[in-house]
């Protein structure tokens, strides 16, 4: 069972280490940081909640209570769009169905804590996986945005999804 909780400083680090790379930053994030990546950005990251713009979770495993994923939701159109995002899970508990018991916590609770009408999300076209999960839980492909980043020399498409509210 996964629980999420709201991230807090003390989580930055262990954030931090679960991306090795500025490809893994870029298909975490998006261009929304640089790299190196570091406390500093992920602080003025963090504050976006603290402003209330943004809900910021770290999931945790209910048996350790230790730490093992993140995820996060914007408000955007005045409060009635949520935009998922940040989605990311430890390396040493990948592949193990926590990135989607993480995603799943996240849709209902974003859902459940606010009165967005829809949830969007961007997933690169290459990120075969998260695509695959997203598609599983009801997101629907709305827009392509071709060589939307380019990472390493490599342009990237990212694909835009979206799912609405269940009534």
């Amino acid at each position: 069972m996964i629980q999420l909780r709201p991230t807090v400083a003390e989580d930055l680090p262990d954030l931090l280490g679960w991306v090795s790379s500025e490809a893994e930053m870029v298909l975490w994030s998006g261009p929304r940081f640089s790299w190196p990546l570091d406390v500093e950005q992920l602080d003025a990251y963090l504050a976006e909640s603290r402003a209330g713009t943004r809900l910021v979770w770290t999931a945790s495993d209910s048996v350790s209570a230790a730490p093992m994923g993140h995820v996060s939701l914007a408000f955007q159109n005045n409060g009635k769009t949520g935009r998922l995002g940040r989605v990311l899970v430890a390396p040493n508990a990948r592949h193990l169905g926590h990135g989607r018991a993480v995603t799943q916590a996240a849709v209902t609770a974003g859902f459940n804590e606010s009165r967005i009408d829809a949830m969007t999300l961007g997933v690169y076209r290459h990120n075969t996986i998260a695509r695959h999960l997203y598609e599983q839980l009801g997101f629907k492909t709305t827009a392509i945005l071709e060589n939307s980043v380019t990472v390493n020399g490599e342009p990237w498409d990212n694909i835009e999804m979206r799912i609405q509210r269940h009534t």
